[in-house]
């Protein structure tokens, strides 16, 4: 949930609930700037938060820390 923020990477709904994702649906037929929106910043979103990202950022956390300090 943090990662889809107010609407600007995606939309959320309640997990099994087949009438919010209805609605979920029906808002993004009804709403061309909200579409626009989650087709533009959605990307940036996914690059993110991808797994090969945030394991390289992991690694860089658990190095530094891990490394003797230098006097």
């Amino acid at each position: 949930a943090v990662i889809v923020q107010r609407e600007q990477v995606g939309i959320l709904f309640e997990p099994e609930n087949a009438g919010a994702l209805l609605q979920a649906v029906q808002r993004l037929d009804h709403d061309e700037q909200l579409r626009q929106s989650l087709k533009e910043n959605g990307p940036h979103a996914a690059e993110r938060y991808d797994r090969v990202v945030l394991a390289a950022r992991m690694l860089e956390v658990v190095e530094r820390v891990a490394r003797p300090e230098r006097a």
